[in-house]
């Protein structure tokens, strides 16, 4: 009898099997293609159910494109299609992602013309959304913000204008500047935040507070701690803002074995969303919600796929980065003209949180390009061995001082080129190549090279410089006379060099407690973070690499845990007025008679 039912059993498995009844089919196939920085390869796995995509290899730009294809492939497997959005800003990304899809896809059994179709409807209908802390920008001050309100327990909400978040941040270097560390001890390193913001104070303009460099300085450590505890990780490398400058203090975000800002953004991504935080890409704010007495409110936000979101808030912060991609903004607030601005910000720098302060007075502080010279060729053998013009010819700063202030005289000139101007004394034989090419320009006599140029000073500023070294003394500039030499013995060189611009300063003026002000004072209800108000940090002279990301995460601290404070504290009124509004009368043993007016 067991012998007849086994036989049975295996029948009735055998049966099942061959219909399929009863059973779930998958298949699993792979497809690749080529992103902006190398292969992405994808692994599709299908169901009964549907669909399932996986990032199996990826070797694009961390923080920009991985996280690009990251949202792409949820998107893609949300809709069950890939008839998605493009994420803006990382185009190349988004079209090989697509390709790699719909290859594996196809391998899995689907049908390209299926895949362009979506059983799911974009939701295009204006919405209201209501949270405690409203967040403008996803970069490294926003997402810091976000975290930092969400750890207090408040609901909050990031909007982000580009398709991926991590703005500057996430194409920075990845260096932030900061004093007694773990790892400057771990270097032997003897260091102090009073040393820290003693060296940011020399930098210091009329609209910067010693106060403020002084808490940036002491609380640098412990922001470090804070993003470790998030993720984040650095390498035991230590670098100097500029060269000589002792002790080192830049620190580099790191995953072991590279370096910059990607590294920064997608902890922080992780760590916003495992404390709740809803982010919005592909979000734009376009102006701010406030009452009749300029209380903010939140914002109102445009979504790429159609519809507005209006999102009430007790407390909007603002991080949304620079405006070295507005022409207007560098026009009216550095005076520099945007043909001489070649940029390396994220496209999304274009000064929205400024024009959004504007909406309801705030203040906005002029500023500058933040900026360093670049020569194309890569070695001049030193610039004490040459003098640096604009494009005019005309010298533009003590070519002996750091790349910064060297950008800054630059823009002041009102140029965007410059050249290092040699003769053959500061040049190389490996200059040859690059002579050949037409990349360093060569001639007989510094007229010549200014013809060839089209500078028509150089040959009276070649001439004043070679006078002042005769005397000893810069009375221009103040270049020290130790590194100053006569350019009299042809040939004569000029080398290319360029202003690139890291972001900008100056913008919209804030309090210690980042909150945003007017000409009568605190606007209620609206904070700002990060390069939008970093005018208040670092002027027109900015110190070096690392300082921007030190002020990026000690402003979206303290305006995340400011505003988070400010809706405990209206939450805790809310619940005191209901407990009051459940109360009994009070009954009054006594009679209560009008007041009597007397004029």
């Amino acid at each position: 009898m067991k012998v007849f039912k086994r036989v049975v059993c295996a029948v009735l498995a055998v049966a099942v099997l061959m219909t399929g009844v009863g059973c779930s089919r998958t298949a699993t196939a792979y497809g690749s293609a080529r992103g902006y920085d190398g292969k992405i390869s994808l692994c599709a796995r299908r169901t009964d159910e549907g669909f399932a995509l996986t990032i199996e290899k990826s070797e694009e730009t961390v923080g920009i494109g991985s996280t690009a294809l990251e949202l792409l492939v949820r998107q893609i497997n949300e809709k069950q299609c890939l008839d998605v959005d493009v994420v803006s800003g990382a185009t190349v990304t988004s079209d090989a992602a697509v390709e790699a899809a719909k290859e594996a896809l196809r391998k899995v059994g689907y049908d390209e013309e299926e895949l362009m179709y979506s059983s799911t409807i974009n939701d295009i209908t204006d919405k209201s959304l209501y949270c405690d802390v409203l967040v403008i920008g996803a970069g490294g001050a926003g997402l810091t913000a976000a975290i930092a309100a969400a750890e207090k327990g408040v609901k909050v909400i990031v909007v982000e204008k580009m398709g991926i978040p991590g703005g500057s941040t996430a194409r920075s270097d990845g260096k932030i500047m900061a004093a007694g560390t773990p790892i400057q001890k771990y270097n032997i390193i003897n260091d102090s935040s009073a040393g820290l913001a003693s060296f940011l104070y020399t930098y210091a303009g009329e609209n910067v507070e010693s106060a403020r460099l002084l808490d940036m300085a002491a609380n640098s450590a412990s922001n470090l701690d804070m993003l470790t505890t998030h993720g984040v990780r650095f390498s035991n490398v230590l670098l100097s803002a500029y060269e000589g400058q002792e002790p080192k203090r830049i620190h580099l975000i790191s995953d072991g074995k590279d370096t910059g800002g990607g590294y920064l953004i997608e902890p922080l991504v992780r760590a916003a969303e495992a404390n709740g935080v809803e982010i919005y890409y592909n979000t734009e704010a376009f102006t701010l919600m406030s009452s009749a007495t300029n209380v903010v409110l939140g914002a109102r936000a445009r979504r790429s796929s159609g519809g507005v979101l209006s999102i009430y808030a007790t407390s909007t912060i603002i991080a949304t980065g620079g405006y070295d991609k507005n022409a207007e903004l560098l026009s009216e607030l550095a005076a520099v003209d945007a043909e001489n601005v070649v940029s390396l910000t994220a496209n999304g720098n274009t000064g929205d949180g400024i024009s959004l302060a504007r909406e309801v007075g705030a203040n906005i502080l002029n500023g500058a390009p933040i900026a360093t010279l670049y020569d194309y060729v890569g070695d001049t053998n030193g610039e004490y061995k040459g003098i640096l013009v604009n494009a005019n010819g005309a010298r533009f700063a003590n070519e002996t001082d750091e790349g910064f202030l060297l950008s800054g005289g630059l823009y002041a000139s009102g140029s965007n080129q410059a050249y290092y101007i040699t003769d053959r004394h500061g040049s190389h034989g490996g200059w040859d190549d690059e002579i050949e090419a037409g990349r360093i320009l060569q001639a007989d006599t510094v007229a010549l090279l200014g013809s060839k140029l089209g500078a028509p000073e150089l040959v009276l500023t070649v001439t004043s410089y070679n006078a002042m070294c005769r005397l000893g003394e810069d009375s221009i500039f103040g270049r020290p006379a130790k590194h100053m030499r006569e350019l009299k013995d042809g040939p004569f060189y000029a080398v290319p060099y360029s202003a690139l611009t890291y972001g900008t300063t100056g913008g919209i003026e804030t309090n210690l407690s980042c909150a945003v002000l007017d000409e009568y004072g605190i606007i209620e209800g609206l904070y700002a973070a990060g390069e939008v108000a970093n005018g208040v940090y670092f002027d027109y002279r900015y110190p070096g690499f690392g300082v921007s990301l030190a002020q990026a995460i000690e402003t979206g601290r303290i305006s995340g845990t400011r505003a988070a404070d400010d809706a405990l504290a209206l939450n805790d009124a809310k619940a005191a007025a209901a407990i009051e509004a459940e109360k009994p009368p009070i009954e009054r043993p006594y009679t209560l008679y009008p007041i009597k007016h007397y004029y």
